[in-house]
């Protein structure tokens, strides 16, 4: 199984699937998601669903947009590792990109993390991100997973989303 593979069984487990679009319980007010987790960006077509519509998607497109969200969320973290210089593929790479997908560049916000980062300071960063609202309030026992991934270098363990 390769690393992006990795990725999607990880983020089938910690999304789920909805066919239908759904309100995002982490964005803000008036923004939807659907299938597993993509954002919809389109104004009108969240104002619709806020005033009562509905949209749906059928599998072979949710996993499309599984993909392409997760490609992203994988180049934006080997482009960040690659910025501070850091050679790390694996569980380390894939826990990143985790964390990139569900809440976008707001993992580079946080200065703690880039400089132990920066230094390849695996628990540092792991702690940095402990220390986040994402890890606290959001959604701890999945930050938590990620953050393990981070710190160890090890993939997770369990029936669901052991990805080995």
């Amino acid at each position: 199984m390769t690393d992006f593979e990795k990725l999607l069984a990880i983020l089938r487990f910690e999304e789920g699937l909805s066919l239908t679009a759904y309100p995002d319980p982490e964005g803000q007010t008036g923004t939807w998601a659907c299938a597993s987790g993509h954002q919809l960006t389109d104004k009108v077509i969240c104002a619709a669903l806020g005033a009562g519509g509905t949209l749906t998607c059928d599998k072979a497109l949710a996993e499309a947009m599984l993909r392409e969200d997760a490609h992203r969320s994988m180049v934006f973290a080997r482009n960040l590792f690659s910025f501070y210089s850091v050679r790390e593929e694996g569980a380390r790479l894939v826990a990143a990109a985790l964390a990139i997908y569900q809440i976008g560049s707001k993992f580079c916000q946080w200065h703690d993390m880039r400089v132990a980062l920066s230094c390849s300071d695996w628990p540092a960063v792991a702690a940095a991100m402990r220390a986040s609202e994402w890890h606290d309030k959001q959604t701890p026992a999945r930050a938590e997973r990620v953050c393990k991934m981070i710190a160890t270098g090890e993939w997770p363990k369990g029936k669901r989303n052991e990805p080995n």
